[in-house]
């Protein structure tokens, strides 16, 4: 960096801000480092200790993205570990705040960028998400990395840049499906603004070339394997083109979301600053030039609305209401940036009449949100520390005490093939077809738990079954401050 950066007094709270994101995100790590994986989690894990070591692919479903998989097992055959996954997940979210801060201060202002920093470095889903081994945390860094090159290339005319918007784009695609909600945006903005002049331009079609052909080998393989050249996209297409809709209340089921996620405080902030810009833009319709004028608060609107509204379209096409804070993760930085607008304003408004009050106000209001997050940050991560943690128990006793090649049956798939690296299987639809499983597939160990939503004939089963299932091992875990039996695994007699 050059001296001069250092001189500059937004740039030097940014990186107390980075240092403190830095550090919390650490402290968490080290307090999370050794928990049990989730079911999603397991499957991206196990995937990448199948393309490292060529262990069972039981429970991974073929829709998922390989991107980070792979990149994943990699860094396993170089020795790196599970703690070493959750490491570079500490710094994927670190380089997500980093990353919001070279955005925005590029395409608005430093002031507006100090506050999106601000907002994303202590809010408490991006701090959750953090110690969990899920591609959702990646989303938003290569969105913010995809907008930023989007810029830079498109909108000043860097033709190196434009190269690498066209491969990062193609290669986030590959990563992680919602990136293509990102780029309808980002297409749908330069129509906007350049109209059909822009099917005329030299460089659009040289960056369709790079992304297509950068995209091509993961398409075709995929349109081999799975039928669908982007598989995860495959379940939206069937729900917009075989279901029903859910309609109106479908719609407002993310925004319902954001007081518990972000806050009041910064809900209402963003609101109006979303409601500002909407007013600021209406009210220059019909005047020329009134588009380039608003053509940078337009581009942060778009790569919000756009991919918020096909996530919540996603999730609510054929009446499933499936609402989950992880999926628009993506967003939030735009988000908090509406609310930067509007504090800008405030901050300039104020300042005509009292700078160090005006100052002072929203330095507490920030600090207070922060805070707030910060101990909801810490209620969600500490509760989920131990869940599933019998599960990784019994998965590694199976990995000392069975054979490769035995089998297993478990409700758990992902996390049992992960941490036992034996085949597993799970259990049949009814009593019947499970006795006669057994009796071909001869598995060498069946596991009940409570995970999972187990269904109710399952635990009947093991325990009833004496003549052919015998309980080894049992292990308990730490419900709401009790010690609970949650899983046992029975040995299957031969």
């Amino acid at each position: 960096m050059k001296k001069e950066w250092f001189k500059d007094k937004y740039n030097i709270m940014f990186l107390v801000i980075l240092i403190a994101a830095f550090a919390i995100r650490l402290y968490y790590f080290f307090l999370t480092k050794n928990q049990a994986l989730w079911w999603d989690e397991a499957e991206y894990a196990l995937r990448a200790k199948a393309f490292a070591f060529y262990t069972p692919l039981t429970g991974f479903s073929p829709e998922r993205e390989l991107v980070v998989p792979l990149f994943f097992s990699l860094l396993l055959r170089l020795g790196v570990g599970e703690i070493g996954l959750r490491l570079i997940q500490v710094l994927v979210s670190t380089l997500t705040v980093f990353m919001t801060y070279i955005v925005f201060s590029k395409i608005i202002n430093k002031k507006v960028a100090l506050i999106a920093t601000f907002a994303m470095a202590f809010f408490w889903l991006h701090l959750f998400f953090t110690e969990r081994v899920l591609l959702y945390l990646w989303a938003p860094l290569i969105y913010l990395l995809i907008v930023y090159f989007f810029y830079t290339g498109f909108l000043h005319n860097n033709k190196k840049h434009l190269i690498i918007f066209a491969i990062l784009a193609s290669l986030g695609l590959q990563t992680y499906f919602s990136i293509g909600f990102l780029l309808l945006g980002l297409f749908l903005y330069l129509l906007v603004i350049e109209r059909l002049s822009l099917f005329n331009q030299k460089r659009t079609w040289v960056t369709l070339l790079i992304f297509f052909l950068v995209l091509a080998p993961y398409a075709i393989y995929s349109q081999i394997t799975y039928g669908f050249p982007i598989p995860r996209m495959a379940i939206g297409y069937k729900a917009v083109t075989q279901e029903a809709g859910a309609g109106l209340p479908g719609l407002l089921g993310y925004i319902n979301m954001f007081p518990s996620r972000v806050g009041w405080i910064f809900t209402i902030l963003l609101s109006l600053g979303i409601l500002y810009f909407i007013y600021k833009l209406a009210l220059g319709v019909g005047i020329k030039g009134y588009l380039e004028k608003n053509k940078k608060w337009l581009l942060i609107f778009t790569c919000f609305f756009i991919p918020f509204m096909a996530y919540t379209l996603y999730g609510t096409v054929g009446g499933s209401g499936t609402f989950y804070d992880a999926f628009i993760l993506p967003v939030f930085p735009f988000a908090f940036s509406f609310a930067g607008l509007f504090l800008e304003r405030i901050y300039n408004f104020g300042k005509k009449y009292n700078k160090i009050i005006i100052l002072l106000l929203i330095s507490i209001l920030l600090i207070f949100s922060a805070y707030i997050s910060i101990k909801d940050a810490d209620i969600s991560i500490k509760a989920k520390i131990t869940s599933y943690d019998s599960v990784k128990e019994a998965g590694l006793w199976l990995k000392d005490n069975t054979n490769k090649g035995d089998i297993i049956i478990s409700r758990s798939l992902p996390q049992n093939t992960y941490y036992s690296e034996r085949a597993t299987y799970d259990f049949a639809k009814n009593e019947t077809l499970l006795t006669q499983f057994i009796s071909e597939k001869k598995p060498k160990f069946v596991v009940d738990s409570i995970w999972e939503n187990t269904q109710p004939w399952i635990h009947q089963y093991v325990s009833q079954h004496n003549e052919t299932l015998t309980p080894v091992m049992g292990y308990y875990s730490q419900i709401q401050g009790q010690k609970t039996l949650t899983l046992i695994i029975y040995k299957v007699k031969e």
